[in-house]
């Protein structure tokens, strides 16, 4: 980055993205002072979200309508799972119906409630703050789409798990064959892969949702 205090994006090339999706991508700042870097997804370039870390921990959410920026849904927050300086951090945004969960290195950040700019465009966004000569690398870039679930289309529906604790709470254990497909609850909050144990749920009919190689556990 050339100027400080400036961020930078660029959009995904393609077709317009799908209104309910997983994106990841593995990024790192390579050289310069503190910078941001991270994910940007919208309907342009006047309406947008964008999801950046910091390369000194912390992590924020923005978003941008009819070229004004917003009140930030999250502002500059401290994150242990942020790895600093150099170091490699995989970003991902999961954003199905209203619901945008953000997560680096596999550790949910937060999951925040934002109005959808329907389908659009998806891109990487680089920044600096006070000082110039940020340097930073994407790899990896990976799109899924969720629209099925947006629809309440599925690919299957499985029983739920008859061993429910109804006297307080319970807890669901899932597998997988083969292990690591990642497990939403309530349809998008992300909260790990498998094999996993769900604790601490309410008394309920519990049904699991199996769609490739992805996991949503809903009422």
């Amino acid at each position: 980055m050339k100027k400080p205090n400036w961020q930078f994006f660029s959009w995904a090339p393609g077709k317009s993205f799908p209104v309910a999706f997983e994106v990841k991508v593995d990024a790192r700042q390579v050289v310069g002072p503190t910078g941001k870097y991270g994910i940007i997804w919208g309907k342009d370039g006047d309406n947008y979200y964008v999801f950046t870390i910091s390369s000194d921990g912390r992590y924020r959410l923005q978003k941008q309508v009819n070229d004004v920026w917003q009140t930030n849904p999250v502002s500059w927050t401290n994150n242990s799972a942020i790895k600093r300086g150099t170091s490699s951090n995989q970003l991902k945004v999961n954003v199905i119906g209203n619901s945008i969960t953000l997560i680096v290195n596999d550790t949910v950040l937060t999951t925040v409630n934002g109005s959808s700019f329907g389908p659009g465009k998806i891109g990487l966004v680089g920044g600096s703050f006070d000082y110039t000569g940020v340097e930073v690398q994407f790899d990896n870039l990976m799109i899924y789409d969720f629209s099925s679930l947006s629809t309440g289309k599925v690919d299957e529906i499985a029983k739920p798990p008859e061993e429910i604790d109804t006297q307080n709470t319970g807890a669901i254990n899932l597998t997988s064959t083969p292990s690591g497909a990642k497990v939403f609850l309530d349809v998008g909050q992300y909260i790990g892969k498998t094999p996993l144990t769900i604790d601490g749920l309410n008394p309920s009919n519990w049904t699991h949702l199996v769609k490739n190689k992805t996991c949503y556990i809903i009422k």
